[in-house]
């Protein structure tokens, strides 16, 4: 099988009760989205439900960074999200249903994370990249993908290496958590919707949409949209092939 994922991004200023709910109904739409999935059905076939190969989530809110990976499959684990305490959060989910089952371990689940002399990153990818050493037989895609942008100096300068790679009938889509180390500017996730295919089943499945949430904004995979997520309005198509950034 394609491997193939679900992905949500968040970034809001603190608004109390109503930010931390909102976030909350993200991550519900989140576990139940990644439990039962009618985009995979249609565009990879009747077996494809579920994205049950490990899942995660990186958290930053100013004060503290979380990073999470599991094995198991989101929606057989209760996990608490961390109380939002700083200004600003930022927030990253991702579920994996794996090309390889075999590579199924905490280190093979998203989000991946890599340090600069500049920033840390954390990425979260749908979608499959051609790894250039297939020497490195245990080395996930998308790991391999944020090494390359870690030697490429930063994303907008592998992005086209990271196109070229990706593979025929499937995506480079890309939400990626970038917290400077120098606090002179500010955290941000960047994010790519950009896929290699005219099935009509798999360009559903990989478009991804935009909307505002709680005073933030939410970046998320085409699976969630249609879950009636509580306080998500304003839903639109995500520029196709643009980089774009929330602060």
């Amino acid at each position: 099988p394609k491997p193939m994922c679900r992905m949500i991004g968040f970034v809001g200023g603190k608004r109390g009760d109503a930010q931390s709910a909102g976030l909350h109904n993200i991550y519900r739409a989140f576990r139940d989205g990644s439990k039962c999935d009618s985009y995979a059905k249609d565009a990879f076939g009747p077996e494809f439900t579920c994205h049950p190969h490990g899942w995660g989530f990186a958290f930053y809110d100013g004060g503290r960074l979380h990073h999470f990976r599991s094995s198991l499959p989101a929606w057989q684990e209760e996990v608490p999200l961390p109380p939002i305490q700083g200004r600003n959060v930022y927030a990253i989910f991702h579920s994996r249903l794996a090309s390889d089952p075999t590579l199924n371990s905490p280190i093979c689940s998203h989000p991946f994370l890599a340090a600069t002399d500049k920033e840390v990153l954390l990425l979260a990818h749908n979608g499959e990249v051609e790894v250039a050493d297939p020497s490195a037989s245990l080395v996930i895609d998308s790991e391999w993908a944020l090494a390359a942008i870690v030697r490429a100096g930063g994303i907008e300068m592998a992005l086209p290496e990271l196109k070229e790679r990706t593979r025929p009938n499937s995506a480079l889509n890309l939400l990626v958590l970038a917290i400077p180390r120098d606090g002179k500017n500010p955290p941000a996730i960047h994010c790519l919707n950009f896929y290699k295919t005219d099935e009509p089943g798999r360009v559903a499945y990989y478009k991804m949409y935009t909307a505002d949430l709680a005073g933030g904004k939410v970046v998320l995979s085409s699976t969630f949209k249609d879950l009636a997520i509580k306080g998500l309005t304003n839903i639109k198509p995500a520029p196709f092939d643009q980089l774009f950034s929330f602060f």
